[in-house]
């Protein structure tokens, strides 16, 4: 499986690109590693008191379970330190021997249902899911191993009114605690969920939202999650993300966290899922896979107003006092956009709700520009820096569009909301005024896109934020446990 990876890499992108991939993925792993074992170190959880019973369900759609990974699952479960919880589990497996397994545990809140047939994995879980009593439910794949705090983590989050939940997870071959790489997720993004699946497990949701969508659809076999995950976060009023490993995602040979091409309908499915949600949504755009077999997409948005939104002032240096245009582009100096990358950076500006979109500053192959982000320590620092394009960037971050907390390279911005925001703070050091405004736009609700396929060649340069700066804006970056209130959620279905 892996071979086979291996020569579809070099043929869709060659050598250099199967270097760039081994190359971070053994990077990722060894970081991957030290996370957990300093996690474990520090880790000394205390059960909390809550003032409020909440039942919360667990549904899991059992077939051919091997029995190793079925009571490692089951395990798990049983182990919570939440314990206010049910597992709901519909098993359509070819042969007997699943339920002695089960009936092992002697757990009242574990519940089992055989059925007559398979019906396939969205049917089946929904069968799972009809069987849970519980205000909250979250799915559960058969081989895979919840953290024992992930209840009690997501308990915390429903008492300040969290709809929708996910954690960060790890993928693992045989120990979870020697994962092969951890997916560090960030906040919730209706753009970054369009590129790709990035909130997969372990998603909880409120049993009314999942009666409310529908449940899953057939027709989306191998991103039936994605297309679920897409429905429910365009109802849900809050979305949180807990910035915690509370999931891993087990490795084997059947596995899409070994190969996507283990489940060959994921990326045509996946097209579909994102295509249908911008059609609910009431916004015009054409869905694309990326390629090389992975299940990560590219929205190309139509531009919104027609012809005027073509006429665009590129602004250096911030001197902005004669622009009388729609909209403005800030670029390095000595820098162009060409036709295609600026009508790409417009759709994205032009887009409800969007205050600015960028590109990435680009040198020798690498990164050297384009985002800042706050890296959870009080220091705003560059992402993706010095990432090999060929690469394709962790959790291929350099494929699609996504939410940054600043630019500082190419941006393209509305008049509108430049003005609406007093422009540029001229108090400010030039190479700050941008990351300033962005930040600004932020806090007013806006977001900042980056489409990282929008490339510009710049030098690098030595990159130092003053400390009175980072300090000015750390309440604005805020973290990335913070919820999302949804603004499509009036509008949609």
């Amino acid at each position: 499986m892996l071979i086979k990876k291996c020569l579809r890499v070099i043929k869709n992108n060659g050598f250099s690109a199967l270097f760039a991939k081994s190359a971070a993925r053994l990077r990722y792993r060894s970081r991957a590693r030290e996370y957990m074992k300093e996690r474990e170190r520090s880790k000394r959880q205390r059960i909390p008191v809550f003032e409020r019973d909440v039942l919360l369900s667990i549904a899991v759609p059992l077939y051919n379970t091997p029995q190793k990974y079925l009571r490692q699952m089951l395990d798990s479960v049983v182990d919570q330190t939440y314990s206010n919880w049910e597992l709901c589990l519909a098993d359509a497996s070819d042969e007997d021997g699943i339920y002695e397994i089960v009936r092992e545990y002697q757990d009242k809140r574990i519940k089992y249902k055989r059925l007559d047939k398979n019906y396939g994995i969205a049917e089946n879980t929904n069968i799972a899911v009809s069987m849970a009593e519980g205000e909250y439910v979250g799915l559960l794949d058969h081989d895979d191993i919840l953290d024992r705090d992930l209840l009690t983590e997501y308990r915390r989050r429903i008492d300040k009114g969290a709809d929708f939940i996910y954690c960060d997870e790890a993928s693992f071959r045989s120990d979870p605690y020697k994962p092969e790489i951890i997916h560090f997720k960030p906040a919730f993004s209706p753009f970054n969920l369009r590129g790709n699946n990035y909130i997969c497990h372990f998603s909880m949701f409120r049993r009314s939202l999942f009666d409310e969508v529908g449940g899953l659809r057939e027709g989306f076999e191998g991103s039936q999650d994605h297309d679920l995950i897409l429905r429910l976060t365009e109802r849900a009023r809050k979305v949180v993300h807990v910035p915690q490993v509370l999931y891993y995602w087990r490795i084997h040979r059947d596995s899409v966290a070994m190969d996507i091409s283990a489940k060959p309908r994921c990326i045509s499915s996946g097209v579909l899922a994102v295509s249908e949600s911008l059609l609910r949504l009431k916004i015009e755009g054409k869905v694309e896979p990326i390629g090389g077999g992975a299940a990560v997409y590219r929205c190309k948005y139509k531009v919104r107003g027609g012809a005027g939104c073509r006429r665009i002032t590129r602004c250096r240096n911030h001197a902005l006092e004669d622009c009388t245009c729609e909209y403005i582009a800030v670029l390095p100096k000595g820098v162009k956009l060409s036709r295609s990358d600026m009508l790409r950076l417009i759709s994205l500006a032009s887009l409800e709700g969007v205050g600015a979109a960028g590109g990435l500053g680009v040198y020798h192959g690498r990164v050297v520009s384009g985002a800042v982000r706050f890296d959870g320590e009080d220091c705003i620092e560059m992402a993706m820096d010095g990432e090999r394009l060929s690469s394709g960037g962790y959790m291929h971050r350099l494929c699609y569009v996504q939410n940054v907390n600043a630019l500082n390279t190419a941006a393209v911005f509305s008049r509108a909301v430049f003005e609406m925001l007093g422009g540029f703070d001229e108090t400010l050091k030039e190479e700050e005024r941008l990351i300033d405004l962005c930040l600004r736009m932020r806090a007013k609700g806006f977001n900042v896109l980056l489409d990282p396929m929008v490339r510009v060649k710049v030098q690098p340069a030595i990159w130092e934020m003053d400390k009175e700066f980072e300090d000015k804006h750390k309440e604005r970056l805020g973290r990335e446990d913070e919820y999302f209130t949804n603004d499509f959620a009036d509008y949609t279905m």
